[in-house]
């Protein structure tokens, strides 16, 4: 098991080359916190340094949590979660990161044992080297769409993640980024990656489900090592050779690309829609199975408006809905239901909206009777 000593020792090379978060565009909805200590569980500023359950903010930053215990709260302006920021802070369970933070720092969260779940807000553009670092007790984890790369030994041990999505805004996974997660059961690469670095997924005993997508062109060695409970995987590309995958760790496992037969969808109620107090609400309708997924759009006089993701189950590319633009998709639909202010529908006249319903690699699509607007 690594020390702390021997963390700083691989750690600090990175933070000399300033191996930091490539970042977006600030927030401006909040100014910087004054500079100071702020309490741990509160995000309040403290008047005094002295005691513990304190971080420090300078110039944005957070730093020096390694104090911190239980649920944390950083408050709205910070900017960055400073490199080692909560660096052993080993009794800290969750935290709270505002939308002004666009970077995290090289080992920002490294040895938070028991820290359990955290959302990542989507200002963040990168996941860091070693940003969670030997979490042993990290579970899941929300990674959202502005996130574009994960660094080497970003989830390093988190022996507890049973299952991530990784969106299809990312292109690349780094080094040892999931090495000896050995509660991950299942893993989808989206169709955005080309590069999966060495030992990626190394010693991921727990692995049955794997699919590479034609997108990969670089594949490490040993990505795959030790993947003991994995027998079979998908790839249908041509960029990767055979001699590619096997040094990949998948020499022995069955290669699929053969199409499979999955049933339909079909639709068994269409969906409503509906106008209260001025908002537009669609229901999913129902299917010939439970959907783990649902995608609402709504058209007013034949003409898309816009169009919801449901926020829980699981993920779906913003590329499915190819009569959105891309401006007018949000992920915060539940699987039941969406809704939408009257305020977009303009002065038109009626109204409709589509469901696509998402299961085991099927699909269904059905459209509500169409409603006219006030």
């Amino acid at each position: 098991m690594l020390t702390r000593a021997k963390l700083l020792r691989v750690v600090l090379p990175f933070l000399l080359a300033a191996s930091v978060l490539t970042t977006a565009s600030p927030s401006a909805s909040a100014a910087p916190p004054t500079n100071g200590y702020y309490g741990c569980n509160s995000g309040s500023y403290e008047s005094s340094s002295s005691g513990s359950g304190r971080y420090q903010i300078s110039s944005g930053s957070v730093t020096n949590g390694s104090s911190c215990a239980g649920a944390v709260i950083i408050p709205d302006g910070v900017t960055s979660v400073g490199d080692l920021a909560f660096y052993p802070a080993t009794a800290l369970t969750s935290i709270t990161i505002p939308n002004s933070v666009t970077s995290i720092g090289v080992g920002a969260f490294a040895y938070t044992t028991a820290l359990t779940s955290i959302t990542i807000p989507n200002s963040v553009t990168s996941i860091s080297d070693f940003a969670f670092y030997f979490t042993t007790a990290l579970t899941s984890i929300t990674i959202p769409n502005s996130v574009t790369s994960i660094g080497d030994f970003a989830f390093y041990f988190t022996t507890a993640l049973t299952s991530i999505t990784i969106p299809d805004s990312v292109t690349s996974i780094g080094d040892y980024a999931f090495y000896f997660a050995t509660a991950l059961t299942s893993i989808t690469i989206p169709n955005s990656v080309t590069s999966v670095g060495s030992h990626a997924f190394n010693s991921a005993t727990s692995l049955t489900s794997l699919t590479i997508p034609d997108s990969v062109t670089t594949l490490g060695n040993d990505t795959f090592y030790n993947t003991t409970s994995l027998t079979q995987y998908t790839y249908c590309g041509t960029s990767l050779t055979e001699n590619t995958l096997n040094n990949a760790g998948l020499n022995g496992k069955t290669k699929n690309c053969a199409p499979v037969y999955v049933p339909p969808m079909l639709p068994s109620i269409a969906p409503t829609i509906s106008i209260n107090d001025g908002v537009i609400t669609c229901t999913a309708g129902e299917y010939s199975r439970a959907a783990t997924s649902v995608v609402f759009s709504l058209f007013v006089d034949g003409n898309h408006v816009a169009t919801n993701f449901s926020s829980t189950g699981d993920y779906l590319p913003s590329w499915l809905a190819v009569w959105a633009d891309p401006s007018t998709i949000q992920r915060t639909a539940s699987l039941t239901s969406a809704s939408w202010n009257i305020g977009i529908a303009g002065n038109a006249s009626r109204a409709s909206c589509w469901t696509l319903a998402y299961s085991q690699h099927a699909t269904g699509l059905i459209s509500s009777d169409s409603i006219s607007l006030p």
